[in-house]
């Protein structure tokens, strides 16, 4: 319980970090816009469950790009197996760099936009 304990607090830790980071580029403007808006932040662990270490299923937050074609404001569970490349294909068209692989992804990963 105690181990648990410190887990949970170390995360609240990095949750609200995040949360300032994206306040803080949310308002810092860029023309009519925010950076945030133009700009596509990435959290996540490589593991969902650090006792067995656990690669499937991860937790994965995306922020911002709204003005880079993101659909913002949504939860979105994928099939097992998807590849996490996949987001990574699609984060990289939508900055211009126009791939469809990217490790072992060989397309964009679906409902971005």
């Amino acid at each position: 319980e105690d181990k648990k304990r410190q887990y949970q607090m170390i995360n609240e830790y990095h949750i609200k970090a995040f949360s300032k980071f994206i306040a803080k580029l949310k308002n810092m403007k860029e023309g009519h816009e925010s950076v945030l808006d133009h700009s596509m932040i990435l959290y996540a662990s490589g593991q969902r469950d650090g006792n067995s270490h656990n690669p499937e299923n991860l937790p994965i937050l995306l922020a911002g790009g709204s003005k880079l074609g993101l659909n913002t404001g949504r939860h979105l569970m994928y099939k097992k197996d998807t590849p996490l490349c996949e987001l990574y294909v699609g984060m990289l068209n939508r900055y211009g760099v126009k791939t469809q692989t990217f490790g072992d992804a060989t397309k964009e990963l679906p409902n971005l936009s």
